[in-house]
């Protein structure tokens, strides 16, 4: 069984850079111009045998939020969907929208946003000195047990864990299983490179612990402990 091949024409069409001379004020002393534009050739009119240019809008953003803060450094910015609110953090302020809920300690410095989910769903945000959780209705709890790390960063979570690191050490601790406010002894240390943590990030069911040289992965041993891939 055979069949023949199909033969296509492609044309080549050149666009000129500069449009056809034409004004764009009735007083002829502005010639024609173009911003923020997609040229388009669409397929010859075969009833009048020519091609047609369009010209498009290029497409772009438009606000979706202004948060009034009062002036201050923007320090972080997360959309939560569980919640579908816009949390921000100016200076001290933090804000669900543009509604202000709370002042942190401190007012300079990234603040670290991570969701949670396990019996109940909050979102965890860390400004590096203290760590608070966020419930979908906006309240806000500051973590207080004794056994959290000081100085808590880059916040994640993991199989009903969340998993913060201890800043300027090669420490990163967790809390109780689905218990974001509720922290025991459980901390490891990454041990590859002699090197302070900078990060934390989730790869699939993995953490990856980032460090100044270094990267280490950990995974949950069967929801008894989290432990390095390298043991």
């Amino acid at each position: 069984m055979t069949k023949a091949a199909n033969t296509y024409d492609y044309d080549t069409i050149q666009i000129p850079f500069m449009p056809s001379l034409e004004t764009r004020a009735s007083s002829g002393s502005k010639d024609q111009i173009m911003y923020n534009v997609v040229l388009d050739m669409d397929q010859p009119d075969v009833t009048k045998k020519k091609k047609v240019t369009a010209v498009n809008q290029r497409g772009g953003i438009a606000a979706s939020t202004t948060v009034i803060g009062g002036g201050g450094a923007g320090r972080g910015i997360y959309y939560w969907s569980r919640s579908d609110k816009k949390y921000t953090v100016i200076a001290d302020r933090l804000y669900s929208d543009t509604t202000d809920i709370t002042t942190l300690t401190t007012s300079t410095g990234r603040c670290w946003f991570y969701e949670a989910t396990g019996t109940s769903d909050v979102l965890i945000i860390c400004d590096g000195t203290k760590t608070y959780t966020i419930s979908t209705s906006d309240t806000v709890t500051e973590i207080t047990d004794a056994q959290f790390p000081s100085g808590a960063l880059s916040p994640v979570s993991l199989d009903g864990y969340v998993v913060v690191l201890k800043s300027g050490t090669d420490e990163f601790y967790n809390s109780d299983v689905d218990a974001p406010t509720a922290w025991g002894t459980n901390f490891l240390s990454a041990e590859l490179y002699p090197d302070n943590l900078v990060s934390l990030a989730r790869q699939v069911n993995y953490i990856v612990a980032f460090g100044s040289w270094s990267t280490e992965f950990f995974y949950d041993n069967l929801g008894r402990e989290i432990k390095s891939t390298k043991t």
